[in-house]
């Protein structure tokens, strides 16, 4: 069985004669522990893509299942449910809260779960040792270079031990050092079983991937699957 499951899904905005089709027709699937790409030029229906599989957009047609389940009849509190407990976000914009701590930044998911707090800061640890930020705990992100900001983002994707990772443009806010740092993270997390989705307009970083999914006009023109490759886990702090 599938992770995703998307099945000829379509999603337009505006109404009648102002209609604009985002996505047309998409269908496609991934398998736990795939670290698939999606590449395509600006408008071509990433973004759109990327909040449909995360659950922060539904779908115009078209379904998803995610696990065998279909998403369609969800309400939009079950939908938060899933995504705070099955989807870990990187974005290009990091998203941390500025003047609260690195430590803290990465809990809050778990507050947000109900977590016990004992547990919360546990987990948040351990999540910021895989990232190699252990260094920074009490820093806030002020205070941290840009690698090191989306480093703290990629440890509260993972904090909820999430079944899929979708990652925004990681590194379009980074010089090519910090850029590089973020992507070997993200290939230890694959290769450690997450399952990881990748939106960017850059080959160097698609190339990265075992898989890459092009987009044009809101449609799947190629489906690439690549060799996969050997994955050093090294960081440095």
């Amino acid at each position: 069985m599938a992770l995703l499951d998307i099945r000829n899904v379509s999603r337009t905005y505006g109404e009648e004669d102002t209609v604009t089709p985002a996505l047309r027709d998409v269908f496609f699937t991934v398998e736990e522990g795939e670290f698939l790409a999606i590449m395509g030029p600006s408008g071509s229906g990433k973004s759109t893509l990327l909040h449909i599989l995360g659950f922060l957009d539904r779908p115009t047609s078209g379904s998803y299942l995610f696990t065998g389940k279909s998403i369609g009849d969800l309400d939009d509190e079950a939908l938060a449910r899933l995504r705070n407990e099955q989807v870990g976000f990187v974005f290009q914009m990091f998203h941390l809260l500025p003047r609260v701590a690195v430590l803290n930044n990465v809990v809050l998911p778990l507050v947000y779960a109900g977590v016990p707090a004992i547990e919360r800061e546990r987990r948040a640890r351990e999540s910021l040792t895989v990232v190699g930020m252990t260094h920074r705990l009490n820093h806030v992100p002020s205070q941290l270079s840009g690698g090191e900001r989306q480093r703290v983002a990629i440890a509260r994707a993972i904090v909820n031990a999430p079944r899929l990772i979708l990652a925004d443009e990681p590194t379009g806010n980074l010089d090519a050092a910090s850029g590089q740092m973020v992507l070997e993270t993200l290939e230890r997390l694959h290769a450690q079983g997450h399952t990881i989705i990748l939106v960017t307009h850059e080959t160097t970083l698609a190339n990265h991937a075992e898989r890459i999914v092009r987009l044009h006009d809101g449609r799947i023109v190629s489906d690439e699957r690549r060799e996969r490759r050997n994955v050093h886990a090294h960081f440095s702090k």
